[in-house]
C-alpha cells in the first residue's frame, strides 16, 4: 500500500487536568493516554507520516512513552506546551523526524501552510467575485492549539482547518479527508454567496 499522510494536533499525553481529558469523555488522564495511541496505530501505519501540530505531551517526562508507541514517521510543529526540554527528548525518539516552528505542505497541487495557531494565510474576504477562485490558487491554513470541536475556524471558514484531537475523535486524519471537508465547505459557501 502507498504510505499516507495524516495530521494531527494537540494529544496532550499527559496532561492531567480534566478540562482536557474529561472534555474529550474520558474518566481519567490515562485513558485517553491509551485510547490515543490506540486509535493512532488503528489508523496510521508504520510507513505513514503524521504531521503533528504541536502540544505532544506535558508535566511528567515519562509520558515521552506514549510518542515512542505510535506509528509512523512524525514531524512536529512546535505548540505553546512543547518546551525546548521536551523538543529535545522528542528529537530522540526514533519515530520522531523532524521538529519546527511552521512548514509548508503541497499534496495533489493543494498548498497548506502547518501552524500550532490558526492563521490567516489566503483573501477570506469573500465575495461573489472571487469565490470562484479556485482551492488550488489558495493557500489553506491547517491547525490546532484551540481545543474547540469542529474542524473550521469561526464556524464555518473553509481556509483555516482545525486538526486537533477534539475536532476528530481524538485521532489523526487524513490530508484527503482535510481536502475533501474543505472543497465541501467551500461549494456551501459558494453557493450562499450566489444566492
Amino acid at each position: 500500500m502507498e504510505p499516507r499522510i495524516f495530521l494531527t494536533s494537540d494529544t496532550h499525553f499527559g496532561h492531567d487536568r480534566d478540562f482536557v481529558f474529561a472534555k474529550r469523555g474520558f474518566e481519567t488522564v490515562q485513558e485517553m493516554n491509551e485510547q490515543i495511541v490506540s486509535n493512532w496505530n488503528r489508523v496510521v501505519r508504520p510507513g505513514d507520516t503524521v504531521f503533528h501540530l504541536g502540544d505532544v505531551y506535558l508535566l511528567e517526562d515519562k509520558n515521552i512513552e506514549f510518542v515512542r508507541r505510535l506509528a509512523g514517521s512524525i514531524h512536529i510543529i512546535r505548540g505553546n506546551h512543547d518546551t525546548d526540554n521536551r523538543i529535545n527528548a522528542l528529537l530522540l525518539l526514533p519515530n520522531v523526524k523532524s521538529v519546527g516552528w511552521s512548514d509548508m505542505l503541497k499534496y495533489d497541487r493543494y498548498h497548506f501552510y502547518l501552524s500550532h495557531y490558526p492563521t490567516l494565510t489566503c483573501d477570506t474576504g469573500i465575495t461573489k467575485e472571487n469565490i470562484d477562485k479556485g482551492l488550488r490558487n489558495r493557500t489553506m491554513c491547517l491547525y490546532g492549539h484551540t481545543h474547540q470541536e469542529t474542524p473550521f475556524f469561526n464556524g464555518n471558514l473553509p481556509y483555516i482547518y482545525n486538526v486537533g484531537m477534539d475536532a476528530h475523535g481524538c485521532t489523526p486524519i487524513a490530508i484527503e479527508e482535510i481536502i475533501e471537508e474543505i472543497r465541501t465547505q467551500h461549494e456551501i459557501l459558494r453557493e450562499e454567496l450566489k444566492r
